[in-house]
């Protein structure tokens, strides 16, 4: 059978594409762009709108542009207020939907406001070439506007909308010459305008999803590194330190006095797992890791350490001089270890220990002082089990 290895590249998109939560991403992607822009676009609006007021104040009816212009400061502050809304949801991950309510009727009243401009241009047609300007400047501000927002329907809607409500109802007003070619002339222009809008948003949402895609890969990536990186020194069934980790303590410098090394061995281990099952041994081992963890974090004192080294094999540092304390230390974490089998509530299940303790002098390598404390857990077996001996009895 030949088993076909999956790229990281096809597993980002596997998991991006059935992932639910997958097509809300690409569309907070897409709003990020889209207020990005609109963030940097405050300039041009005022330049626009700025460009705008000055041909109207050339106009004849120039009196009749002040309220239309009004009104669009009052849209381009509610717009920037919502989009700022908007922006801030998005960099703190928050629920988008009452400030994308907002957002989507502040831009109405901004379509409102560019449609409201166009009404004293197609009431009173009169050939001017500020009416030109002030048209030609409001065709191109909506265009920009409306393309920006096309990668988002709901909102580039609102504002069209609101446009077309304006201006429709400035037609209604215009000479019925006028109507009709005025009204479709700026239709006209706003589709051949809009239609390179619609061109791009495909490329906004393919680069929405490359950036979602993207993030799911670095972050299947920082997890498989985070795992690698707790597997190379921790055992993976228990969580404790592992042998390697253990022993890379040998120069560590956090003590310059003496401490003490425990050793420990479960006693029949084979029997537990011949006897009833290698799931039932593992949550043995598992149990004895978290009474060991346990039982040495007691004290309150740093510096402690607890690791698997074998099979059944575990093994402490105790950050303590006193050899009495370690020795009482050792002693519950033997008891902790007996009622292990308590708590798995296995019927005929024991679960005792051997253990070695030794003290580790600042002079001495870690090897030194876990052989002596092995000696001392070998001769706890030859003594009867389930019990702790200190290298410092040995004759």
């Amino acid at each position: 059978m030949t088993v076909r290895r999956t790229s990281a590249n096809e597993s980002g998109l596997h998991h991006a594409e059935s992932d639910p939560c997958w097509a809300p991403e690409v569309r907070r992607e897409i709003l990020q762009g889209i207020v990005d822009v609109e963030r940097r676009s405050t300039l041009a609006n005022i330049v626009c709108w700025v460009v705008v007021a000055m041909a109207a104040a050339s106009l004849p009816n120039a009196k009749l542009f002040i309220a239309p212009l009004l009104l669009r400061l009052v849209g381009m502050v509610c717009t920037r207020a919502a989009f700022s809304n908007v922006r801030r949801r998005l960099v703190n991950t928050q629920g988008l939907g009452r400030a994308l309510d907002w957002l989507a009727l502040s831009l109405l009243v901004g379509g409102i406001a560019w449609g409201s401009i166009m009404i004293p241009v197609v009431v009173d047609p009169f050939l001017n070439p500020g009416r030109l300007l002030v048209g030609g400047a409001t065709i191109t501000g909506i265009t920009i506007v409306v393309s920006l927002l096309l990668p988002a329907p709901r909102l580039a809607g609102s504002f069209v909308f609101g446009f077309f409500l304006s201006f429709g109802t400035g037609l209604v007003w215009a000479p019925s010459a006028f109507a009709l070619k005025g009204a479709a002339g700026i239709v006209a222009l706003f589709i051949i305008f809009i239609s390179y809008g619609f061109a791009t948003v495909p490329r906004h949402r393919k680069a929405a999803e490359t950036l979602v895609e993207n993030r799911i890969l670095s972050e299947e990536l920082s997890s498989a590194l985070a795992n690698a990186e707790f597997l190379a020194f921790r055992d993976p069934l228990t969580g404790l330190a592992n042998r390697r980790a253990f022993f890379s303590l040998d120069n560590d410098s956090r003590s310059d006095g003496v401490r003490h090394v425990v050793t420990i061995d479960l006693d029949h281990f084979k029997s537990i797992n011949d006897t009833f099952g290698h799931a039932v041994g593992d949550e043995v081992l598992v149990g004895v890791s978290q009474a060991l963890s346990a039982t040495i974090a007691q004290d309150g004192l740093d510096g402690h350490v607890a690791a698997r080294i074998g099979g059944e094999e575990f093994a402490a540092i105790l950050n303590v001089v006193d050899p009495d304390i370690a020795a009482l230390i050792a002693e519950m974490v033997r008891h902790e270890i007996a009622l292990v089998a308590t708590r798995l509530e296995v019927k005929g299940l024991s679960t005792t220990a051997s253990i070695g303790l030794s003290s580790w002098h600042p002079e001495e390598s870690l090897d030194a002082a876990l052989s002596r404390a092995d000696s001392a857990l070998y001769r706890a077996k030859e003594r009867g089990r389930d019990r702790v001996e200190s290298s410092a009895l040995a004759a």
